[in-house]
C-alpha cells in the first residue's frame, strides 16, 4: 500500500444534512444547544457528502461504520483522552 502525497476524502459517501449532524452530536453528548437559524446566505452548506472512490481504489478503504456510530466512537475517544 503506497499513497504518498495523495489526498483522500473519507466519509460515508452519503449526503447528511447539517441539522442531522448537529442532532447526532447533541444526542450522543446528551446536551443540546438551541439552534438559531439565520437567513440563507450565498455559499451556505445544507447537505455535504464526499466521493470516497479514490480512497476505495488506492487504499481499499470503505466506511466500516454508520455516521451515527462514527460520531459515538469519536466522542468516546475524546472523552477517554480527557481522563
Amino acid at each position: 500500500l503506497h499513497a504518498d502525497n495523495e489526498t483522500f476524502c473519507i466519509g460515508t459517501g452519503l449526503g447528511t444534512p447539517v441539522n442531522s449532524i448537529y442532532q447526532s452530536i447533541a444526542d450522543e453528548l446528551g446536551y443540546e444547544v438551541p439552534i438559531i437559524h439565520a437567513d440563507k446566505r450565498p455559499g451556505d452548506i445544507y447537505r455535504a457528502w464526499f466521493d470516497c472512490s479514490h480512497a476505495a481504489e488506492a487504499l481499499g478503504w470503505g466506511a466500516g461504520v454508520s455516521f451515527s456510530e462514527g460520531v459515538r466512537q469519536t466522542i468516546a475517544y475524546f472523552r477517554d483522552a480527557q481522563e
